[in-house]
């Protein structure tokens, strides 16, 4: 077994007992790779592939706010708990006019 620094790597940080410190992602600057280690887990689960390095740093950045949004709520007395699933890289604008689309689609074949 070899030490790690507190959170640690990984995804684990989304489980129902959130130990995370969202304050030491901003102390320690230095120190991304845990966010770098679960983008790649995440792309590689979810097969995500992105066409330039421009779009996947946007999508990383997008990745790295919704982990902190899920941390976040979880670390609240709620009756529920987040997890990361396939959309954690797309913003809300996208979920929500994809949203719009299903919607509309439903709607026409009735």
């Amino acid at each position: 077994m070899q030490c790690t620094g507190f959170p640690g790597p990984g995804l684990e940080h989304t489980s129902p007992r959130v130990l995370f410190n969202p304050m030491s992602e901003y102390i320690n600057r230095h120190n991304e790779d845990h966010i770098e280690s679960s983008f790649e887990q995440f792309k590689k689960k979810h097969g995500h592939k992105y066409e330039t390095e421009q779009e996947h740093r946007h999508r990383m950045k997008i990745f790295r706010n919704n982990v902190r949004y899920i941390n976040t709520r979880n670390r609240a007395p709620l009756s529920y708990k987040m997890k990361i699933n396939k959309f954690a890289d797309r913003s809300v604008s996208f979920k929500e006019n994809n949203l719009i689309k299903i919607k509309i689609y439903f709607f026409s074949l009735g």
